[in-house]
């Protein structure tokens, strides 16, 4: 699947990127909610597949610590520079979902956002994604504010949450 995304990235075509509006109203409802009786700042925030970083620039222009993780070096480049365009600071790694800590992100995430990556995902990678994300909340999903948010094709996004 990276070789279609990095070739998509080559040429420009990231249709993916418009499609993200669709969910943009859950999606601030969700982490209002989250963010709801917390001062700013939040938390850490853990986002899965960013892309060109158009959820994490959000979540850190909201007042979160956001760490995103994508596999490929151009949406990595193209984040970063959104961010700095929107006066924000994230930090955005390059490397995969499914090995979250031999990408060095970090533990302790009170959101883990997914849109439009999971769902591109086969079974084992989405079993990974699962356990490495478990694992990079550690205690803070036990403390009812962690939201995992995923989408598959063709259907309204899924919203997990812990509250």
């Amino acid at each position: 699947m990276s070789r279609f995304y990095r070739f998509a990235y080559a040429v420009g075509f990231t249709p993916w990127e418009a499609d993200t509006e669709n969910v943009a109203p859950e999606l601030r409802s969700f982490v209002s909610r989250v963010e709801d009786g917390r001062e700013r700042p939040f938390a850490a925030a853990l986002d899965l597949g960013y892309g060109r970083g158009r959820w994490s620039v959000e979540l850190a222009a909201r007042g979160w610590d956001v760490t995103g993780i994508d596999v490929i070096p151009k949406a990595v480049l193209g984040a970063r520079r959104r961010a700095e365009e929107a006066g924000v600071a994230a930090q955005f790694v390059e490397g995969s979902v499914t090995a979250l800590r031999e990408a060095g992100v970090g533990t302790g995430y009170r959101l883990v956002l997914d849109v439009e990556c999971f769902n591109l995902l086969n079974d084992e990678e989405r079993a990974a994604v699962g356990r490495e994300s478990r694992r990079r909340c550690g205690a803070r999903c036990g403390d009812h504010s962690a939201g995992v948010v995923a989408s598959a094709p063709g259907a309204a996004p899924s919203w997990c949450d812990a509250r």
